[in-house]
């Protein structure tokens, strides 16, 4: 026998074990695997239920590549396009109290079910339970896909943990670091309307110089830069309670102006750059801080233009300080 044929006989043989291995391989094929995590249970509802967070922490979606996550407000699916996988659909599936089962699929269905329990106050049991359903060509080509399914379950715990710990302990999410500022009072003047979300930029234009015109008739001294603030939640609905206002330097009343104080409180705070329409992301991330550590909003939310848009002609540098206030009393 030539060298030829044996060499093809053996090669034929493999592929027979192959094609018997692969048929009677399990269709599902399963990964569990469970980590304790240094971040309180509550932590991680926010980042299991919200798309926007899974950019900082899904593999096949994460911010810096190519990657892109699409989805409306208030849906449970995403469909995504990826720079190094398949293309595909997220889809929150079920919620309760400790579980949370979320469907990826692209070229084939995988099932991952997150289950969390508390282990004292800051510490968490994280399980990942990865299920995965093939078929026989699936299984002649991917005979190591469980060692695949068990890589990926791992890149996911890192990307929770990573993110949570963030979160938890260094008090920073969508890449905005927040911290807790005790307000003093403030005497203001303003002018409110109910808004569609669509006409806030023009409304706070409009009504700035207003307010401007009026209180400089009225003689009234202003300090400090221009706010607008939400009697309403800015990611709640299609229009918002809002308020243009302007610090005076005592309390003041004039003619066609609305005046109050708003007392002492501690507030969450963060700073961002950028146009006014870029302020989704930080309501969010101020949002979500409050919620994971069940602290209780106090209205009006409360967001300071520091840049003199005369002053400074690229709207990349504008900054704005946002203020979530909140209630010390969990």
């Amino acid at each position: 026998m030539t060298k030829s044929k044996k060499i093809l006989i053996g090669v034929t043989i493999l592929f027979i074990a192959l094609c018997i291995i692969s048929m009677n391989m399990s269709q599902k094929v399963v990964s569990t695997k469970t980590r304790e995590m240094k971040v309180p249970s509550d932590y991680f509802t926010s980042l299991l239920t919200d798309f926007n967070a899974y950019r900082t922490w899904y593999p096949k979606v994460i911010k810096g590549t190519k990657s892109q996550l699409m989805w409306s407000p208030g849906s449970k699916s995403a469909g995504y396009t990826s720079e190094s996988y398949t293309s595909g659909l997220l889809k929150i599936q079920s919620i309760t109290s400790d579980t949370i089962l979320v469907i990826d699929s692209s070229n084939y269905l995988t099932n991952y079910k997150f289950c969390i329990k508390p282990k004292g106050e800051n510490v968490s049991i994280v399980s990942l339970t990865s299920e995965r359903t093939t078929g026989f060509f699936s299984n002649l080509v991917n005979i190591c896909y469980k060692w695949k399914l068990s890589k990926m379950s791992s890149r996911i715990l890192d990307g929770l943990e990573s993110e949570s710990s963030q979160r938890a302990n260094d008090k920073k999410y969508y890449d905005y670091t927040i911290q807790e500022v005790g307000m003093e009072p403030k005497s203001i003047i303003y002018l409110r309307s109910k808004v569609k979300k669509e006409l806030l930029s023009a409304f706070y234009s409009q009504n700035l110089a207003t307010l401007y015109q009026k209180a400089q008739a009225a003689g009234i001294i202003t300090t400090g830069s221009p706010f607008v603030m939400y009697q309403t939640d800015p990611l709640i609905g299609t229009e918002v309670d809002m308020m243009v206002a302007l610090q005076t330097i005592s309390p003041k009343y004039a003619e066609g102006l609305e005046s109050m104080t708003i007392e002492s409180k501690n507030a969450a705070k963060l700073i961002y750059y950028g146009t006014r329409e870029n302020n989704h992301l930080p309501q969010l991330a101020l949002s979500t801080y409050l919620a994971d550590r069940k602290l209780k909003l106090i209205y009006p939310i409360l967001e300071e233009y520091v840049t003199d848009p005369s002053q400074e002609p690229d709207p990349y540098k504008w900054e704005t300080h946002l203020y979530y206030y909140f209630d010390q009393n969990k």
